[in-house]
């Protein structure tokens, strides 16, 4: 479905093609794999939603054909649900399209535009296949004197409350929702005018001010749900990319059972640049999302509180993926200190260890051995004693950053002795 995707796939996109400039040929570190294999599972997924969507736009062609025959013979029309459920299904898919196409360019892809451009050509598809829908089974024909047995006062009262009493979200599967019935509302409103423009009478004239009314309110309450759903489409984009961020650096070991802390903190130096790029990126649009809400809210929408609940959401989520990236930081940085402090102490330790034994070899030479030169064995020992203060010092360095180094290795040594612990009930009858 998507142009060029075939020939991407085995290049730099995929696993099998030549390695990434800058890595040692054959291999790859763990964060490109991981993202390359996340990669490709998400084109593969979206090249089987836009297949299916492809085929519902065929399917909901062939159907409407169909039935717009048996309109054109004034039969009656058969295949109104199965259409409305392949466009119900296009839909779905689209909208998780979308939400993938976003995914890509942030991965990178190097077709996600033209990917992109066909996923909008399928969508205006499907509108038009909406539209044609429409057109075909919701249009509503009045004999031409109806209008003057109709109770157009009731009727626009009716609808009127029906307007003024829709609701707004509060999400975005709500909002889809409302967006279908109002479409249905208003286009019954709109086939109302054409009566209404040859009704004559002495209430003709207050029942269209009435209408006027009514089919304005209509249409602020379309353009009010488009603008909502908008906006609100946009902060859940924004919220389940951050819960993606948020997982894949949870998912990582920060113990201090890391494997190759160096490893990482290369990798994170290397990607840093790029992040922070992508964190700029991702904030300015974080804050045009809520300077937008912002605005939407001092204009007067209607739809307040699901604007500000999903802008609360949107801040909380973003300073959550901020402190996360600074305790990522945070965490490597201890780990490294800790790494340091151990292989320090283990230097000293050996170090003091070969001083022990040159000291017990030459100073307490073995039973019948000759004693070594008086002038050889002092020069020896003033050596010596400048590499024990030397370690002495280090010693001294080392006590005085332990009371700084995160202690990582005790929240995993489990403890030597078993702990008596005294019970204050009786556990087996459950009396105290």
């Amino acid at each position: 479905m998507f142009k060029g995707l075939s020939k991407v796939s085995q290049g730099k996109g995929s696993p099998k093609g030549s390695p990434a400039k800058g890595s040692p040929k054959g291999s790859p570190s763990k964060h490109n794999r991981a993202a390359t294999q996340e990669l490709a599972l998400l084109i593969s997924r979206m090249q089987a939603n836009a297949d299916q969507v492809e085929r519902d736009i065929l399917e909901t062609q062939k159907k409407l054909q169909q039935d717009r025959l048996r309109s054109e013979q004034s039969q009656a029309l058969q295949h109104r649900q199965e259409a409305g459920r392949s466009l119900k299904e296009a839909e779905v898919l689209l909208k998780d399209l979308f939400l993938d196409v976003d995914k890509a360019q942030r991965l990178k892809h190097p077709q996600a535009e033209e990917i992109e451009k066909d996923i909008k050509q399928l969508h205006e598809r499907v509108t038009q296949e909406c539209a044609e829908y429409r057109a075909l089974y919701e249009k509503m024909v009045l004999p031409a004197d109806v209008g003057s047995r109709v109770d157009w006062a009731r009727v626009l009262e009716q609808k009127q409350k029906q307007v003024c009493e829709g609701r707004y979200g509060p999400g975005v599967a709500e909002l889809e929702q409302q967006i279908a019935e109002h479409n249905i509302l208003q286009k019954e409103i709109e086939v109302y005018g054409q009566q209404l423009r040859s009704l004559i009478g002495p209430d003709a004239a207050p029942i269209r001010n009435h209408y006027r009314d009514i089919l304005k309110a209509a249409s602020w309450r379309g353009q009010s749900l488009g603008s909502l759903y908008t906006h609100l489409q946009g902060c859940t984009r924004q919220l389940s990319a951050l819960a993606q961020q948020q997982r894949r650096i949870l998912q990582q070991d920060w113990s201090d059972l890391m494997a190759d802390p160096e490893g990482v903190r290369r990798e994170y130096e290397v990607s840093r640049h790029f992040k922070q790029q992508e964190l700029l990126s991702q904030e300015q649009c974080v804050n045009q999302l809520e300077d937008d809400g912002e605005r939407m809210v001092e204009l007067g929408h209607p739809a307040v509180g699901p604007i500000q609940a999903h802008q609360e959401a949107l801040k909380m989520e973003w300073q959550n993926f901020l402190n996360l990236c600074i305790c990522q930081e945070s965490q490597l940085q201890r780990v490294e200190e800790y790494r340091r402090f151990q292989e320090e102490a283990d230097s000293i330790s050996q170090t003091l260890a070969k001083l022990n034994s040159s000291l017990d070899t030459q100073y307490s030479p073995a039973p019948g051995g000759p004693p070594g030169a008086p002038t050889e064995l002092l020069q020896q020992l003033e050596a010596e004693r400048q590499q024990l203060a030397i370690a002495e010092k280090t010693v001294e360095d080392l006590q005085r950053q332990s009371q700084e180094v995160a202690p990582l290795q005790q929240r995993r040594t489990p403890p030597q002795q078993p702990l008596h612990v005294d019970s204050i009930c009786d556990w087996d009858s459950g009396e105290v």
